[in-house]
């Protein structure tokens, strides 16, 4: 008994350790109760990954250890861990022992299992940015079935598929209808609990995770909001809109608008279980800069036969990795549906000719015909505007002083004046203007960027080569009317 005393001692004074370097900072991730039959694993805004190993807890023949979840935000990864070898009650696990329970949990879920007699340790791991606490304590296991029944409750290596598996989202399922579903995060299983729902106005039905992420709904789109996320400033939701164009054209145009901030990267055939093939575009690396952002963003552009829904997924950089791929199974159920609103009625609704001045005082007139697109950049404001008989899509920008990446204009500058597909150029300055052709000649740009005391300002106009006898007169015509 004092050889197992010390062996336990020495484990403590480990813990003691742990926790001195995990509390240093503004996070707390340990156990702060820990006896044989009994343990408190407590996280204060613990860091993605943060990692305790502790012990110990003994199990006897006819006991077993239940596992339970109050976390107020993100999910730990629970391992309850043996030795490899057998062993009796007077051993202390290995360290780097098997796990034979594994759990994923969130907010309040529990788990509970049987194990062989023995002793055993705590091993912990954050999945997600995590406040709260879990219990876990050894109890009695006469309703946890025949004796002997020592199987995980989770496997502890499950291979990881490359992708998720199928969507849980069934056709027929009526809106509102609450059902459950196993996905895989991380190699391992999780319980989800999903609700579906159906849009008739955004034309799209889905399931979305309703005890991770909170559903608001507005007039132009449906946001599903991490749960743990101020809701008036998200940093991890999944935004999804209606648009009137077809697909490629909003996948160019989405394309373009995350251009001016991310080093992008496009699939045309990307494929989504429900909703078939979708174009599908990657914002994960700085323009200009060869590093990642504080803020990703996925866009799936789905074509439907009233022109395109538009689902795009933000996440912070340091949380997207479980973020990105519920989102990912989220969009495995999307499927568009006929929206209520057709595009004829939406371009109705959105006509807007006349004369505007941006937030930081760059003033503009859009000529009749145009309709108002609702895109908002990573950082800036963005006015988008789009003649749907010409083609023609006109879009200002501007970010306030302050907010500028360093060296922007000088990146622009440069890149524009070494562009092949530049066939005009000139500059000022603090201006330069230039314009020339897309897709092999397809297509005619237009641009001017100017850095002023109100911030970096820039307008950017495209059109169909074969529609130049539209597109050049209305370019002209904006341009002399802009005053940055």
């Amino acid at each position: 008994m004092k050889n197992k005393m010390r062996r336990i001692n020495i484990i403590i004074t480990v813990l003691a350790l742990m926790l001195t370097l995990t509390a240093c900072g503004k996070s707390e991730f340990g156990v702060t109760e820990n006896s044989w039959k009994h343990m408190t694993l407590t996280a204060q805004n613990a860091d993605k990954d943060a990692f305790v190993m502790v012990g110990s807890l003994d199990v006897a023949d006819g006991e077993q250890i239940e596992i339970t979840a109050s976390l107020t935000k993100g999910s730990v990864k629970v391992e309850i861990v043996r030795s490899p070898d057998n062993q009796s009650i007077d051993e202390i696990p290995e360290m780097d022992g098997k796990a034979i329970i594994t759990a994923n949990l969130a907010r309040t879920e529990g788990t509970s299992g049987t194990v062989p007699a023995g002793t055993y340790l705590l091993r912990a791991t954050c999945l997600e940015k995590a406040t709260g606490t879990i219990q876990i304590d050894v109890t009695s296991a006469e309703n946890s079935g025949s004796e002997g029944n020592h199987e995980p409750v989770i496997a502890s290596e499950p291979a990881a598929p490359t992708e998720p598996p199928e969507a849980a989202s069934e056709p027929g399922r009526q809106n509102g209808e609450r059902f459950e579903d196993v996905i895989i995060l991380e190699g391992m299983e999780e319980t989800v609990h999903y609700e579906h729902i159906r849009n008739d106005a955004l034309g799209f039905e889905m399931d979305y995770d309703y005890e991770r992420f909170v559903r608001h709904s507005e007039q132009n789109r449906e946001i599903f909001v991490s749960c743990w996320d101020d809701p008036n400033n998200p940093e991890n939701y999944l935004e999804v809109r209606y648009s009137p164009l077809d697909a490629e054209s909003a996948a160019a145009s989405t394309s373009e608008t995350l251009s001016n901030d991310y080093e992008i990267s496009r699939d045309d055939s990307f494929p989504l279980d429900r909703a078939g093939s979708c174009i599908r575009i990657l914002a994960e690396e700085v323009k200009g800069g060869g590093y990642m952002p504080d803020q990703l963003q996925t866009v799936y552009v789905i074509p439907a036969a009233d022109g395109c829904r538009i689902a795009t997924a933000h996440c912070a950089t340091v949380e997207s990795e479980g973020f990105l791929r519920r989102f990912r199974y989220m969009m495995n159920t999307f499927s568009a549906v006929a929206a209520q609103m057709n595009a004829g009625e939406n371009q109705d609704q959105q006509s807007v000719p006349g004369t505007f001045t941006g937030v930081q005082g760059t003033e503009f007139v859009v000529p009749d015909g145009f309709i108002q697109l609702d895109e908002s950049p990573n950082i800036g404001y963005q006015y988008t505007f789009w003649h749907p008989d010409y083609e023609i899509r006109i879009v200002v920008y501007e970010i306030a002083p302050g907010y500028i990446p360093e060296g922007a204009y000088e990146t622009d500058y440069n890149i524009a004046s070494k562009n092949p597909d530049v066939t005009y150029f000139n500059h000022g300055d603090n201006w330069f203007v230039q314009s020339g052709y897309n897709n092999n000649g397809e297509e005619i740009f237009y641009s001017k960027e100017s850095t002023t005391d109100r911030g970096l300002k820039t307008f950017w106009i495209t059109y169909p080569t074969a529609k130049r006898e539209f597109g050049d007169p209305i370019a002209a015509e904006f341009e002399k009317n802009c005053r940055f």
